[in-house]
């Protein structure tokens, strides 16, 4: 599967619910900008290329990679192994593992179950058993997550490498403050049992 924009195993983008699915390691998640654009690939994904919906007890086996182009200018972003990207408060990605190695050392936001998670979305008991190779803001779980969201129960087990903001869970967490309300991410009851290193 090949594409510049919302590029899944399953699906490019799901706005419903995605459940008991398997991608086979025969299959290969290849995101370029094909000339697009100047600004790389994004919502590249195992399972789900750019999701706003829910995901639940998915396996993917394909490997996920993200190529730099000629003409590109800027890093692309959201990477990975369920996931690249993740929108929509009150989404739930669980009971998903990865197997497939996670290869984009141009990219930032690469993760070995989801590249970026935006506001009030929660992952829950998952697992990566993958290498993960990005740029920036590159995690075992989740490249990088923003306010409010939630990453519980999950586990990663492939050794993670990457540029900076680097984590064998995530990579970069986000908090918010707005007048007198804070707002923060959360990282709870996970384990790293892989590698870690950055630049």
């Amino acid at each position: 599967v090949k594409g510049s924009i919302y590029c899944g195993g399953i699906a490019g983008d799901n706005a419903g619910t995605i459940e008991n699915c398997t991608v086979d390691g025969s299959s290969q998640i290849i995101g370029a900008d094909y000339g697009k654009t100047v600004s790389g690939a994004y919502s590249i994904g195992g399972i789900v290329g750019d999701n706003t919906g829910t995901i639940t007890n998915c396996t993917n086996y394909a490997s996920v990679s993200a190529l730099k182009s000629a003409g590109q200018q800027k890093p692309g972003n959201g990477i990975g192994g369920i996931a690249g990207m993740c929108h929509e408060a009150q989404k739930t990605i669980s009971g998903c593992v990865n197997y497939g190695e996670i290869s984009a050392p141009d990219y930032s936001q690469v993760g070995g179950i989801a590249g970026r998670i935006n506001p009030k979305i929660t992952l829950e008991d998952c697992r990566n058993e993958a290498p993960v190779t990005g740029g920036a803001r590159t995690g075992g779980i989740a490249g990088a997550i923003s306010t409010e969201s939630a990453v519980s129960g999950c586990t990663n087990a492939g050794n993670v490498s990457g540029a900076e903001d680097v984590g064998g869970i995530v990579g970069y967490t986000d908090t918010m403050k707005q007048g007198s309300r804070v707002g923060s991410s959360t990282v709870q009851d996970c384990i790293n049992l892989g590698s870690v290193s950055g630049e």
